[in-house]
């Protein structure tokens, strides 16, 4: 069996003046011997190292590691020693000398991810009150762990999902405590000091968007993006995936998820988390909500849950509701019915209003516009693009010919192929095209 040695680095950059200070000192290897990868994404995959403690993440291009490389090297001098991985798994970027200036992997530290976790969770504990305190103090600790991310770190994730969280063992002495450690920062990017709570839209090339669908935050569907929100969209799906080991937002075919996204409302958010059974005045006929029957199948799970804590009658009624209202209040505020509202969107309106001439404004519109109601595949689209040549500023109109289509008439128009069209067109830079 071939045996391959990866070269990796510790400490190359100081963790608090961001200095680099070399590695030949501290070379350290990775060797596998040709097992399958315990895991793969779109992107690369991940092997496990000979020292049992560390993993290999391999990817396709350097690009795909630009987060976690961007992570390494991001410093700051008020970060206190240990600050930086206490709720991000280690990163050792390659020996230089043995990949040059491009390289296609990276190792970090090894760790047991949330999916896998809540499993065995699952399995291992039987009584009631053990395993709703068990998900309450997950929940908590996840909550805890991104408000560090986002405030004391000033960075955002980007691509959270119960398979990029993970849970580690560790011993402060002589007690054993696990902590919550972000992993896979490919797509994360550090919070810039001007765009902190507000909305701004996605420029050209832009890789902000949350690259996994179902955890992925409804902004993106009108091109507007905001720090915070991106990153709580995504873990209250992951809280409501540790209550029920269900997803919230799924479907069976992957443009109906378009479809849910485009038209979530709060009655919807709070139909999912079953708000509407304590507030008669909140429920709605499921047929005329966003719900297709994958989220009727989560949501049967999750209410068979918060009746089987009910029943225990163990749990304090209390901390069931904390259990949904934090949920709730992590998603609620990407729903377009609330972000349409604030003086942030406002803003982003008025500003982008006033951009770019009346004749370039006009062609994108309408270029836009006819993209958005065509009724074709992705494939029509691409060579559509490619025959018109749009120009960079075209996807700053995107969210308005959204907006427009949502208020042409009281009555959902849409249909699957013309959402895929706008987030094809939304997520292929033109260069890529």
């Amino acid at each position: 069996m071939e045996v391959k040695v990866y070269k990796y680095c510790e400490n190359i950059y100081n963790e608090t003046t961001g200095e680099k200070q070399g590695c030949k000192s501290n070379v350290k290897q990775c060797q596998t011997k040709g097992e399958l990868p315990i895991s793969s994404g779109a992107h690369g995959q991940v092997y496990l190292c000979d020292s049992n403690d560390k993993v290999l993440k391999i990817v396709d291009k350097y690009d795909d590691l630009e987060g976690e490389i961007g992570y390494v090297k991001y410093n700051n001098t008020k970060f206190k020693k240990g600050e930086k991985y206490k709720y991000v798994a280690e990163i050792f970027l390659p020996f230089e000398e043995s990949v040059g200036n491009a390289p296609n992997y990276i190792v970090m530290e090894k760790v047991v991810t949330l999916d896998k976790y809540v499993e065995l969770m699952n399995k291992r504990i039987t009584d009631v009150k053990q395993l709703f305190d068990a998900k309450l103090l997950l929940i908590r600790k996840l909550i805890e762990a991104l408000k560090f991310l986002h405030l004391r770190i000033g960075y955002c994730h980007n691509d959270l999902k119960p398979q990029n969280i993970g849970i580690k063992k560790e011993m402060i002495e002589n007690q054993s405590f696990w902590m919550i450690k972000f992993i896979d920062m490919g797509a994360s990017v550090s919070i810039k000091p001007e765009n902190r709570n507000k909305m701004y839209l996605i420029e050209y090339g832009d890789t902000l968007y949350q690259r996994t669908l179902m955890f992925s935050n409804p902004l993106i569907l009108e091109n507007i993006q905001q720090d915070y929100y991106r990153d709580m969209w995504a873990m209250g799906c992951i809280m409501y995936y540790i209550v029920c080991e269900k997803y919230m937002i799924i479907a069976y075919f992957e443009p109906q998820i378009y479809k849910v996204l485009m038209n979530m409302d709060l009655d919807s958010l709070s139909y999912m988390l079953c708000i509407d059974e304590e507030n008669p005045d909140l429920r709605k006929d499921s047929a005329n909500q966003c719900i297709n029957d994958a989220m009727l199948e989560s949501r049967k799970a999750f209410n068979n849950v918060l009746n089987v804590w009910y029943d225990a009658q163990t749990v304090p009624f209390q901390q069931i509701s904390f259990i949904k209202t934090i949920i709730f209040d992590f998603m609620y505020r990407s729903v377009a019915q609330c972000y349409e509202k604030t003086d942030m969107y406002e803003e982003l309106k008025q500003t982008t209003q006033t951009n770019g001439g009346a004749n370039s404004h006009n062609n994108n519109n309408n270029f836009l516009r006819s993209i958005f109601e065509a009724n074709q595949g992705k494939q029509d689209v691409k060579e559509l693009l490619k025959s018109n040549k749009p120009e960079e500023a075209i996807y700053k109109q995107v969210h308005k010919i959204v907006f427009e289509h949502r208020n042409k008439s009281k009555k959902d128009t849409r249909d699957v192929d013309m959402l895929r069209n706008i987030v094809y067109l939304k997520i292929n830079a033109t260069k890529k095209i």
